[in-house]
């Protein structure tokens, strides 16, 4: 009971510390002048600072308060190959979405816009993204299967990367359960590629393809390059929500998460195999 107090401590006053880290930069320096009037700018300001103090309060944590037993945070494990599961993984994720969307011709383009410093926008998602992973499955993650086990720790981290994600709940059932497995999926990927980079590309490259459709819910003023009409059911189409409130996500999700188990099923009997030769 005493050592769940004590973690329980921990992660509150994490997310403390997380809270008014990220306040400071904003607060004090709100609209810095090397931004001027570029809102691209501004917004990538927006999502770095706060990237960086989250960064900073991980590594404060990992090393200096866990400092008779450090909590490692593994990052990138295998470059070349976590990079390129990453990538791929992310691309079929999404463009699985899109596909189904074109074709039950629920999704419709109704105009192209020409989009000024896509890179910088871009940018800022990327950001964005590292930010929310590191604190979804950085340090509270890594703590909680320390001290627990794995299931713990992707219940008590889905359960935070949802509330961060707290639009869903107004958005409906279908929204909810599509963060939840979007979470958990984050999760077994982090944890089979031993790293963050891999979740962190898969969710950069579904925020950054997702927004330039539309079809994903960022903040107000990040553009999108397709103006887009969604059609059909709202079970289908998501209704007011849009693709991210639809049970073709909520599938593909699910879709993934087993392919996943299998995959690691897979992996752990041909090593054996490979022991017993």
């Amino acid at each position: 009971m005493k050592k769940t107090f004590v973690n329980i401590g921990k992660i509150a006053t994490f997310f403390l510390c997380w809270g008014v880290a990220i306040s400071i930069p904003l607060e004090f320096w709100e609209h810095p002048k090397f931004a001027g009037d570029n809102a691209a700018l501004l917004r990538l300001y927006w999502e770095l600072a706060p990237m960086v103090m989250t960064i900073l309060v991980t590594i404060v944590f990992a090393k200096i308060v866990e400092r008779k037993d450090r909590i490692r945070i593994p990052v990138f494990g295998k470059v070349v190959y976590n990079t390129v599961f990453g990538i791929v993984l992310g691309i079929l994720w999404i463009g699985l979405v899109l596909l189904i969307a074109f074709k039950m011709d629920i999704l419709h383009i109704e105009n192209r816009v020409e989009v000024s410093n896509l890179f910088t926008w871009i940018l800022a998602i990327f950001f964005n993204t590292i930010m929310q992973e590191l604190m979804a499955r950085g340090y509270m993650f890594s703590l909680l299967r320390r001290e627990y086990n794995l299931g713990i720790g992707i219940c008590i981290t889905t359960a935070v990367f949802t509330l961060m994600h707290g639009g869903a709940f107004e958005a409906g059932l279908l929204a909810v359960m599509n963060v939840v497995t979007t979470s958990i999926l984050l999760s077994l990927v982090s944890v089979y590629t031993n790293g963050l980079w891999a979740p962190i590309l898969m969710h950069f490259i579904w925020n950054s393809v997702g927004r330039m459709f539309g079809i994903v819910s960022l903040a107000d003023d990040y553009p999108v390059m397709f103006e887009t009409k969604i059609m059909g059911n709202n079970l289908i189409s998501g209704g007011s929500v849009g693709i991210e409130g639809s049970i073709i996500v909520l599938i593909i999700n699910c879709v993934f998460i087993v392919g996943l188990l299998i995959y690691k099923r897979f992996k752990r009997r041909k090593a054996f195999t490979l022991t017993n030769i």
